[in-house]
């Protein structure tokens, strides 16, 4: 049985179940669950013969490089690029946030705004010591380092 195809509508309103309208005149799950059952149309452009809703299917773009360009993007995509350098120019994060802010958030008794700028007094970004941390505007910051020079 083949799925019924999907109209365009306005995106202001409600679903049939009462949620605000994602697209097409459904709620998003309705969308995302009228999405799965439409079936793929195109071929997948290397040649497999899979079909997909895209120009390929998942991963198979590379199956049209050589092997010599295959394993020179295989060993340039090894994820060192999202890992710290070791030269400690970065930040040290915890819980996937910058450390210094969550020292200075429990020196403070608050989370910090958008505006709150934490700056390292010894410029030792991995030195987040409450005693060398300081908090400054945006506008403060910017101008101490332009008077600074650092």
């Amino acid at each position: 049985m083949a799925a019924a195809p999907l109209k365009r509508m306005p995106r202001v309103g409600t679903c049939h179940c009462g949620r605000e309208i994602h697209a097409r005149g459904l709620c998003q799950p309705h969308y995302r669950e009228q999405l799965k059952k439409t079936k793929p149309t195109n071929l997948c452009g290397c040649g497999c013969g899979g079909r997909t809703r895209f120009t390929f299917l998942h991963g198979h773009h590379t199956r049209l490089f050589t092997s010599e360009e295959q394993a020179r993007r295989g060993q340039q995509n090894d994820g060192s690029a999202l890992r710290d350098t070791g030269e400690q120019k970065s930040y040290r994060k915890l819980r996937k946030r910058h450390e210094h802010r969550r020292v200075m958030e429990a020196k403070l008794g608050r989370p910090l705004t958008y505006d709150d700028i934490v700056h390292h007094k010894d410029e030792d970004k991995r030195n987040n010591h409450p005693d060398n941390l300081e908090l400054m505007t945006r506008a403060q910051h910017i101008k101490h380092h332009l008077h600074h020079g650092t």
